[in-house]
């Protein structure tokens, strides 16, 4: 039955998108970063590397996200660590200094960006989204261990049919390297059957930190009990990623939906946790630390000297980046070429104009 229904779900996904066209066009380039399957595709570190590569091009990318879980209704800047308000993924770009807008309605999130001076536009999600012409489409998936990941609602967990991939100028199959070979080469030879523009992304240490900021050295956890806690939508490639890539072995995992909204019993549990046993090191992501650290930062707590944030990062292979500047400056050049013409229209109308009233005369 469920297998049915989701052969129905699939359908009207992709009738819908016959259905419904894009009606609204933005005044600067807009990037997608988007996913089918929900949650844990990597989709946050790929808008976040590809904002920094355009930073340092010396643009000026605004990230536009609907801030899930976060009260704000927007369109509003973010300008402080309010995960409670802004959500918890804003506030990791807000973090790494990128301009970043939350807003329900994403058309006004990007005219307000707009308003402020963007140069160019990454839509942190919004795949699903029709009523917005996108320059560029990038869809993140994470491996088919299962059916379910590559099937729509109800039995998958695709948002849409797997056929509506072929629509994206760009797949990125992200953390491949927590995988066996057979299970990426299964994924690869599904998504082919839809779309040949398939890059393979690793996922990698960037550093660990304490509370504080402060970089730590991987050899100085080898003698620590490792607890876990994350909130994710795929909490096990986190312990994928610290037993295969960091080689520590955990002792215990404490996991929590994707978006989890962090509560003061939760904090009291860990630092409960650590009475029983002072050896034990707590590893946390940066998307849920940034909602850890609002509970604990005005508190006295043992768990700040025991919690640490293991920062990775996803990169965009340099074929897209290259790709998405030279779009830029065609459209510059087009631009540039197009207000060249109406410049000699001008003027030849103009001549046009005082060539008949010579004549009148």
């Amino acid at each position: 039955m469920l297998t049915l229904l989701s052969k129905l779900y699939g359908s009207l996904t992709k009738f819908r998108r016959k259905l419904f066209k894009p009606y609204y066009k933005a005044q600067v380039p807009t990037i997608c970063i988007g996913n089918l399957q929900v949650g844990g595709t990597g989709k946050t570190p790929i808008v976040l590397d590809l904002a920094k590569f355009l930073l340092e091009k010396g643009l000026r990318p605004f990230v536009v996200l609907r801030g899930y879980k976060g009260k704000a209704i927007g369109p509003v800047l973010v300008d402080k660590l309010d995960s409670e308000y802004f959500g918890d993924e804003a506030l990791i770009y807000f973090r790494h200094g990128i301009d970043t807008i939350v807003s329900k309605n994403r058309l006004a999130g990007i005219d307000y960006a707009l308003n402020l001076g963007a140069h160019l536009i990454i839509l942190d999600d919004g795949f699903q989204d029709l009523r917005i012409d996108y320059d560029k489409k990038i869809l993140c998936f994470r491996p088919f261990l299962s059916k379910r990941d590559y099937t729509p609602f109800p039995f998958g967990i695709l948002r849409e049919d797997l056929e509506n991939s072929s629509l994206a100028d760009y797949i990125l199959i992200t953390k491949y390297n927590l995988y066996k070979k057979d299970i990426i080469d299964k994924t690869l030879k599904i998504l082919e059957k839809y779309n040949k523009n398939i890059f393979l992304v690793p996922i990698k240490l960037k550093n660990i930190t304490n509370f504080s900021g402060e970089k730590i050295n991987l050899e100085s956890l080898k003698n620590k009990e490792i607890y876990l806690i994350s909130g994710l939508g795929n909490n096990l490639s986190f312990k994928n990623f610290v037993e295969k890539e960091l080689r520590l072995k955990v002792k215990k995992h404490i996991k929590f939906p994707d978006h989890h909204k962090y509560k003061i019993k939760d904090i009291e549990k860990l630092n409960n946790i650590l009475k029983e046993d002072k050896r034990i090191a707590f590893l946390t992501t940066e998307k849920d630390f940034v909602k850890i650290f609002d509970l604990i930062k005005n508190k006295d707590l043992k768990l700040k000297e025991n919690i640490f944030i293991v920062r990775t990062y996803l990169r965009i292979p340099n074929k897209i980046k290259e790709d998405i500047l030279n779009y830029m400056k065609n459209l510059e050049r087009i631009k540039k070429e197009n207000l060249n013409l109406e410049t000699v229209l001008e003027v030849e109308n103009e001549s046009y104009r005082n060539c008949r009233t010579y004549e009148r005369r």
